[in-house]
């Protein structure tokens, strides 16, 4: 009974929808049950529910109907073919499913790709809650990204500026970041964390190539930002960090720490508008550039389908105060 009372209930259950009339219908039922024999202290073995998307891919079939496999399939002139040339009919995208033969061998991918790769396409397509649409461009573009990734770590191994009178900011954007990304792992919000991961790398590289930046402190902000990826794509995280600090154990770091109370004395609200109109308030460090904070307007849902089928013609941007984006539509 201790035991029982010490591990239950569980935090989090992770698992798809199908699971509500089998295993959490079960599962709740046999835990009222044994609380009434037992005298549990609790009623509900999970706290928290978490229903996640699926992985999806269209699907195909020969001409007698039967069901085929993707890496099968080629596409010419506008049609898909088997190999032997038969004709093959496309399909909606479902959820990838073994019947169906709408599956992807991840072997094959990792084996080009890398196993990061495929992890980090996974994360940034879509919120986890929602379906994801499989794409090969998707995962080169997450491979890109892990190239940058390496190209950056070769670039600060080789840095020498020394800059006593840097600008601070560059500081206060990774304890953001620190915040943030954290807030978002638990939220379950990583699709959110992807992006700004994304945005903080180029705001990295902006600081390398002008020369704005310390080499301790670029270190120092770079080993932060390896101990958060490392929690997405650890391969690369490892590579980097053995590269830069001549170690092994990055697995053994503890989650960076940041200061709240100075990131809210250099925290200012940003009224975001589209064509005059408020449509977000966001988050910004003193005197934080209009890309960024563009940049972080996008990753706001509501803000990006507004804008998915307009031209900005341009933007209007006062200083810790305002962001207005101007298009063409009235």
């Amino acid at each position: 009974e201790e035991d029982v009372n010490y591990w239950m209930p569980v935090d989090q259950y992770i698992g798809g929808v199908e699971h509500a009339i089998l295993h959490l219908l079960y599962s709740r039922f046999f835990t009222i049950a044994l609380r009434n024999e037992f005298k549990f202290k609790f009623s509900e073995p999970f706290q928290n529910l978490f229903t996640q998307g699926m992985v999806c891919h269209p699907t195909f079939k020969d001409e007698k109907g039967e069901w085929v496999f993707p890496k099968d399939v080629k596409f010419k002139n506008g049609e898909y073919f088997l190999n032997n040339n038969l004709k093959v009919l496309k399909g909606d995208s479902q959820a990838m499913s073994k019947s169906k033969k709408n599956v992807v061998d991840p072997e094959d991918i990792i084996k080009i790709y890398g196993s990061d790769a495929v992890r980090w396409f996974i994360l940034s397509d879509s919120p986890p809650d929602r379906d994801v649409q499989w794409s090969e461009n998707g995962i080169q573009g997450a491979y890109k990204y892990i190239q940058k990734i390496w190209r950056t770590c070769e670039k600060i191994s080789n840095y020498q500026k020394v800059n006593e009178n840097f600008d601070k900011n560059f500081l206060i954007k990774i304890d953001i970041l620190i915040k943030e990304i954290s807030e978002c792992i638990e939220k379950f919000q990583m699709n959110v964390a992807v992006a700004k991961l994304y945005t903080y790398l180029s705001l990295i590289n902006d600081e390398i190539e002008r020369l704005a930046v310390d080499k301790n402190n670029l270190m120092d902000v770079f080993k932060k930002y390896l101990i958060i990826i490392s929690a997405f794509i650890p391969y690369i995280a490892n590579e980097c960090w053995e590269k830069i600090i001549k170690k092994t154990d990055l697995a053994n770091q503890e989650w960076p720490k940041f200061d709240n109370e100075s990131l809210k004395k250099d925290e200012f609200n940003v009224v975001i508008q589209i064509n005059g109109k408020k449509r977000a308030i966001i988050n910004a460090i003193h005197n934080e550039t209009e890309e960024s904070i563009f940049s972080k307007s996008l990753a706001i849902k509501n803000i990006k389908v507004i804008l998915e089928n307009t031209t900005i013609t341009k933007k209007i941007f006062v200083k810790n105060k305002l962001l207005n984006i101007v298009t063409n539509e009235k």
